[in-house]
């Protein structure tokens, strides 16, 4: 049973359609509902008074059909989602005993305190908040697409999700330097036993340089890993200088600057490539994990010591992406002149950068408080 707007837009509602199994008789109705989702529940409930037989679907079936849309649409982030699908039924091959929901229970049956006793069971066995909420998103994303297909949802109708407010963590230009200038490969590096510093030559060149433009492609677009992960030269316009991003999120593309230092990468990178990707992965196919040496290189230079994580955050892959925005209201760029850069498509996803204060102004703000300030400090005002 699918919900439906009418073909001639006379009326504002979702209806449905379906048939009455004790009479035969075919029943087209309006929800009386503007929002897809209650018009959806009311369908059901509307369907369950006519005793027409109910499409009921187990836990198991709902996730895996999930993670098979997922596989399906090219998203690459479907391997992690079906290893947290593993894990809420329980499927893991180490063995260890771990809590979970049984994976035949009806999803109609899926309840509040069913989600809240894998929660806690969760944080007892020493999850982090994000874990536990990653988790939390995928069981809460599977049941909405049952609900899509007409089959019984779970009697949830809102899902708490609590999430830390983390910190807004980006890189400063002076950080994102001295992480390029140590993945550069003219870098000398430690090799052999007694640790002597050499200029990588072969592969290791290769590997470094290929970091190193993956780094900078990362800063300088704001690109998703997946994004950037499976751009093709032909995204890039050196006529027109900019760099077309292709969101897998909401499959939209958005268009960027081509920066100079973009724009040499991308030239020297286009002789060694035949039609593929930029930064192709293992034979030829698109990378589905960010590289880990991005995450060590920022280690190296102590964007992860426990002082500056406590104090400023961790710094991951995605922090490059936030690095990008940061920068641009930084420079004064409005919330909603970044929204597009960054492919949002609602402006309140772009209001966490609404914190970062452009330089402008401070520097209006210092010019006001010299105005205000105490003539006198302990003194007299």
């Amino acid at each position: 049973m699918e919900v439906y707007k009418r073909a001639d837009g006379r009326s504002p509602f979702w209806h449905f359609d379906t048939v009455d199994e004790a009479t035969g008789n075919r029943v087209r109705r309006s929800t009386k509902q503007t929002d897809k989702r209650a018009a959806q529940r009311v369908a059901v409930a509307e369907v369950a008074k006519l005793d027409v037989k109910i499409r009921e679907i187990t836990l198991e079936q709902a996730l895996e059909d999930y993670v098979g849309r997922m596989k399906a649409d090219g998203l690459t982030s479907w391997p992690h989602v079906s290893a947290l699908v593993d894990k809420t039924l329980g499927r893991l091959k180490t063995g260890a005993e771990r809590a979970r929901l049984f994976p035949k229970m009806l999803l109609s049956t899926l309840t509040k305190d069913k989600v809240a006793t894998l929660r806690i069971a969760r944080a007892n066995e020493g999850n982090k908040p994000a874990t536990i909420a990653a988790e939390l998103r995928v069981l809460r994303a599977a049941c909405l697409y049952a609900l899509d297909r007409g089959y019984v949802p779970s009697p949830i109708r809102k899902w708490d999700i609590p999430m830390p407010n983390p910190k807004l963590r980006y890189l400063s230009a002076d950080e994102v330097i001295r992480v390029l200038k140590r993945l550069h490969p003219d870098t000398p590096v430690p090799a052999g036993s007694n640790r002597k510093l050499v200029t990588p030559t072969g592969l290791t060149r290769e590997a470094r340089q290929d970091t190193h433009d993956l780094f900078l492609a990362l800063v300088l677009t704001g690109g998703r890993w997946a994004e950037v992960a499976k751009m093709t030269p032909r995204q890039v316009d050196f006529e027109r200088k900019t760099i077309t991003l292709y969101g897998f999120k909401g499959k939209k593309e958005r268009t960027v600057p081509l920066l100079p230092e973009m724009a040499e990468m991308f030239a020297r990178r286009a002789l060694t490539i035949r039609g593929g990707l930029v930064f192709p992965g293992k034979r030829g196919k698109p990378r589905t994990a960010p590289s880990r040496a991005l995450s060590r290189a920022m280690s190296a230079e102590g964007m992860n010591d426990p002082d500056t994580v406590a104090q400023f955050g961790r710094a991951t892959t995605h922090s490059l992406r936030h690095t990008f925005a940061s920068w641009l209201r930084q420079a004064g760029l409005g919330l909603d002149e970044v929204k597009p850069l960054l492919g949002h498509a609602n402006i309140s996803t772009t209001m966490i950068y609404a914190k970062i204060v452009s330089a402008e102004t401070l520097t209006k703000a210092s010019d006001a408080l010299q105005g205000i300030r105490p003539i006198h400090i302990g003194g007299e005002t």
